[in-house]
């Protein structure tokens, strides 16, 4: 253990003068990737496309892709929060109707079956929104701007998008579990509007189309970067 003795020592010296042993604080260079960090992203972007790539897209493939990036510097951490959001919404809306065949077809009993879907539904896209807001607060705050702030996160439209997508979802879990109450005679079907149930389901699709249609450019050569 002779590291843990060093570190004794180390702490005991600093006791007697203090200031004389204070580490210096590493600070990310401003506006600039690390060689490591263009390094991991870079590499988690090609390891995430080969996954995705296809119409039978490797969900646990993209996953392990995401967290490569690791968390040495909170760029990189949410870099990859941001990304296994964005997967788990994605994965959870593909296997959606595949999961909803599932459930048996007469309504008492289908009903039921689905709520559970729409809240899981809910909660990834309210997962994605926030990690990508962290992701685009991140790279703010390390001084990126122009095309690799775009690169590196979610542009303000895409995040109001994102977050409306997100406020529907969730309307649309709370209106499912209503028809569960109602079916299970828990809440009169008088307290059931049908017609404030469809607008959700519009509203829902709308952000769902622009979530889904949003592209951005992910190519990290438009970052600045330091050389390995």
């Amino acid at each position: 253990m002779r590291g843990a003795r060093a570190g004794l020592l180390t702490v005991g010296a600093c006791l007697i003068a203090i200031g004389c042993c204070a580490p210096s604080a590493w600070a990310a260079p401003y506006g600039t990737l690390t060689a490591q960090e263009y390094t991991l992203v870079g590499s988690a972007q090609s390891a995430l496309k080969q996954a995705l790539r296809g119409n039978r897209p490797n969900w646990s493939a993209a996953q392990t892709a995401c967290l490569s990036v690791g968390s040495s510097t909170t760029l990189l951490a949410r870099q990859g929060q941001s990304c296994v959001g964005q997967v788990t919404l994605d994965d959870t809306l593909a296997s959606f109707p595949a999961e909803e065949r599932r459930c048996p077809k007469a309504e008492t009993r289908k009903i039921p079956c689905i709520a559970p879907l729409y809240r899981a539904l809910a909660g990834a896209a309210a997962g994605a929104y926030a990690s990508d807001v962290k992701a685009r607060q991140a790279a703010g705050e390390r001084g990126f701007t122009g095309t690799c702030l775009t690169a590196l996160s979610s542009t303000p439209t895409q995040l109001r998008n994102e977050h409306k997508l997100a406020t529907s979802t969730n309307k649309l879990a709370a209106d499912m579990t209503s028809l569960v109450n109602v079916l299970a005679g828990q809440t009169p079907p008088s307290k059931l509007d049908q017609t404030h149930i469809d607008a959700d389901v519009n509203v829902f699709q709308h952000y769902v189309n622009l979530v889904l249609g949003a592209s951005t450019p992910d190519e990290l050569t438009v970052c600045p970067h330091q050389s390995a």
